[in-house]
């Protein structure tokens, strides 16, 4: 009680519970990611391109490399244990990466086709790197012709930034360039072996209906889907 008779209230403690826990832990996270270095090199594409199937690969013969572990949705991780990171996330952070790309591609009517079959643009989280890196791409709520432009639009990022372009039809043929450009040309012959002897739908999801482009609708978009195939030494005909 006061002098003047009010009484007087304590404010309420604030509780150090959850809430300063989860800001510890971020605070940790983000010193964490200055003090480890980002990986040595990264390997990116559009999805649906096999860079699960390379990220595999290189990890079985020796060279740990992550899948969508260091460039997630959600941002950038930092992991020690690391080598490479096989991301088509990172094309939304080359502009600031300062290792080696390598930018792998698969004939984009079998990548359009795969977009479209697995829902791409109704996934959980795989349109916020979109958003930031393409904030113009002309959505026309058909997911045919979405996908379409995002093939083009995220692999000419891509090739910005690229050290190196591979085909993942003809990855016995690049091996060389890869293993050397990461770093690692004395495991070449392991990883002949290897990939001799991996299965090639490691990450094989749901069917497509759009094999060829035939399949695809006429317009600004498959002409300018046309002319990337071409570029990439895709002959459709």
């Amino acid at each position: 009680m006061s002098g003047d008779g009010t009484r007087r209230t304590t404010p309420p403690r604030q509780r150090s519970g959850a809430p300063n826990a989860a800001l510890r832990r971020r605070l940790k996270a983000r010193v964490r990611n200055r003090l480890i270095p980002a990986p040595r090199f990264v390997i990116t594409g559009t999805g649906r391109c096999g860079t699960v199937f390379t990220a595999r690969l290189l990890t079985n013969v020796g060279v740990p490399c992550g899948h969508e572990d260091v460039f997630t949705k959600k941002g950038v991780r930092h992991l020690r244990h690391l080598e490479g990171d096989s991301s088509y996330h990172a094309v939304a952070y080359l502009s600031s990466y300062r290792g080696i790309v390598v930018h792998q591609v698969r004939d984009p009517v079998k990548v359009v086709g795969s977009l479209v079959a697995n829902g791409f643009f109704e996934l959980p989280g795989s349109s916020s790197n979109l958003a930031r890196v393409l904030p113009v791409l002309d959505r026309t709520g058909d997911p045919v012709r979405d996908a379409m432009q995002y093939v083009v639009r995220w692999n000419r990022l891509a090739q910005r930034h690229a050290d190196l372009r591979i085909r993942i039809e003809d990855l016995a043929d690049a091996l060389p360039d890869l293993l050397g450009v990461v770093g690692h040309p004395e495991l070449i012959r392991r990883a002949r072996a290897e990939l001799a002897s991996m299965p090639t739908d490691v990450n094989a999801r749901r069917a497509n209906r759009i094999t060829e482009a035939g399949d695809l609708p006429d317009g600004p978009e498959l002409a300018a889907l046309r002319a990337l195939a071409a570029d990439y030494g895709y002959d459709w005909g």
